[in-house]
């Protein structure tokens, strides 16, 4: 039995919040989330990490359920937060990275993005971690929207190369997930990321 202001009860708290956002419960994620952070506010100070944690996941909660405002504003107070910490090169900055890094692609900031995200796959593939494989797929989906974008302007070669970039990196992220988690949902995640680059002609 945890107090009900137990620092531990605020992690489980953001947890449930995730799952319920997952399920598209995001009125119950909202108010999950909310009460982590509440208790998480008891135990760290503002710009803490741990704060900036619920804080990414709270954002992402309003952002589906339509509150723009309300989540970019979250957001870019998590990367304040964030910056602190994104230099210490161990496994939780990888994680940090690779959270600002979504945060710059839903701006469409994506060089940003992938400066970030690069960090954090080198990190991960360094400590040959399992979850590698969630900054390739992330990396992959920069350079497919960077292709799609130069390709609305004309640059065809430099699409069709970023194309490629794609195509590789989700290979990467692809073949970390069959060791890891055979027959799961990010299997079938990233083939079908894989299935639609290779129907589209690559010259």
């Amino acid at each position: 039995y945890l107090p009900e202001n137990h620092t531990s009860m605020g992690l489980t708290l953001t947890y449930l919040g995730n799952c319920y956002r997952e399920l598209g419960e995001y009125e119950k994620s909202r108010e999950f989330l909310e009460q982590g952070l509440k208790i998480k506010k008891k135990h760290f100070d503002d710009n803490h990490r741990r704060i900036g944690w619920v804080l990414f996941h709270l954002a992402n909660t309003y952002k589906a359920l339509g509150h723009q405002q309300e989540a970019q504003k979250l957001f870019d107070n998590v990367l304040k937060i964030y910056t602190s910490y994104s230099d210490e090169g161990n496994i939780e900055a990888a994680h940090l990275l690779r959270d600002m890094a979504e945060i710059y692609f839903g701006k469409n900031q994506l060089d940003d993005a992938e400066n970030l995200i690069k960090r954090s796959a080198k990190i991960l593939q360094d400590h040959n971690h399992v979850e590698a494989y969630k900054s390739l797929e992330t990396l992959g989906d920069i350079y497919s929207k960077k292709s799609l974008q130069l390709s609305h302007v004309h640059n065809i070669q430099e699409s069709q190369n970023l194309k490629l970039e794609a195509l590789e990196t989700f290979n990467q992220a692809l073949k970390i997930a069959e060791k890891y988690f055979p027959n799961s949902i990010h299997i079938e995640r990233i083939q079908s990321k894989i299935k639609t680059i290779e129907k589209e002609k690559i010259y």
